[in-house]
């Protein structure tokens, strides 16, 4: 979502008195320019919330944080009490935040990947989803859960998106699925083969 769409969703709620929590723990593929956190200075409204994910391949430092204004910190504060991190953790944490963005290099590597992937599936006749280009995983149309049945006998697991889990009857309505980006010659390479198995079965 563009940020002056998400500005205008934070005005909004801001006229009835609410409050926007927003979840960027797949963000920070985007880059600081698409970040929710550069509307807090004009805002009362708004929580952002980012950690050292996967894209860090730090997911088990357990560090995450909350980006508020001034205004609403102490609500925060009130609400969710900070938990502690071990000091190692904690270094890391900063010593990454003051690197400011750390990612161009993996992001290029997905661009260029990114469209061979899905040049493979769609040649094994699998449906995929318009999604953006930085983003690591290529979403599939799964209705019956067809295709999720399909890619698993070919040894390929699919990941379903986070509504499946709190929302099982909205995700079989959506019928999506999505499957991480090969990013390593190597994968790529073995995700070709097995995804070729699946165009032999189909020829047979």
């Amino acid at each position: 979502m563009p940020l002056a769409a998400v500005a205008q969703v934070v005005r909004t709620a801001a006229d009835i008195g609410a409050v926007v929590i927003i979840d960027e723990a797949a963000a920070t593929y985007l880059g600081p320019h698409a970040s929710a956190a550069r509307l807090i200075p004009a805002t009362d409204n708004l929580v952002v919330l980012r950690g050292f994910t996967k894209a860090y391949s730090l997911g088990g430092m357990r560090v995450a944080f909350a980006v508020a204004s001034s205004a609403i910190a102490p609500r925060v504060r009130d609400l969710i009490s900070p938990l502690q991190v071990s000091e190692v953790s904690l270094t890391i944490a900063l010593t990454l935040l003051s690197e400011r963005d750390v990612f161009p290099e993996l992001v290029e590597r997905i661009r260029a990947m990114k469209p061979e992937a899905i040049a493979v599936l769609r040649a094994a006749n699998f449906e995929t989803l318009d999604g953006h280009r930085d983003l690591p995983w290529i979403a599939l149309r799964d209705s019956g859960a067809a295709t999720s049945r399909r890619l698993e006998a070919l040894g390929i697991r699919p990941l379903l998106p986070t509504t499946a889990r709190a929302f099982p009857d909205t995700f079989l309505e959506q019928a999506t699925i999505r499957v991480s980006l090969p990013l390593s010659e190597t994968r790529m390479q073995r995700f070709r083969e097995l995804l070729q198995l699946q165009d032999a079965r189909l020829r047979r």
